[in-house]
């Protein structure tokens, strides 16, 4: 879901980032389904459930990589790749901070950002 869906906004594809929830409430992942690969303005992304269960290389083949079981903030490049986790905005788990994610993502490049919310 996006910001905006209750004004149609969602629906004219007018709002120009996504919204991706913690891996425990991503229905995609409820399915059985343990990755999904995606396009996003010419940008590869590979989103999967645990990052211990990457059975690719993801180099030359996707930009960015978002495993989501740990909850663990992370935004750090490898080579080409970008590997995000926006960590997890609900309950405190164990002593990970609260945090959300930002991905800037253009034709030409793509950026992460982790916010810690005060609590």
């Amino acid at each position: 879901m996006r910001p905006g869906a209750s004004d149609g906004r969602f629906a004219q594809g007018s709002l120009p980032w996504w919204f991706l929830p913690c891996g425990c409430a991503f229905d995609y992942f409820k399915l059985g389904r343990l990755s999904l690969p995606l396009q996003i303005l010419g940008h590869a992304f590979y989103i999967l459930h645990d990052v211990k269960t990457l059975d690719i290389d993801p180099q030359g083949h996707y930009r960015v990589v978002i495993p989501r079981h740990s909850h663990k903030p992370r935004n750090e490049w490898i080579g080409g790749v970008l590997y995000f986790n926006p960590g997890g905005a609900g309950p405190r788990r164990f002593t990970l901070p609260i945090t959300v994610g930002r991905l800037a993502v253009h034709e030409g490049r793509v950026a992460g950002e982790i916010i810690e919310l005060p609590v």
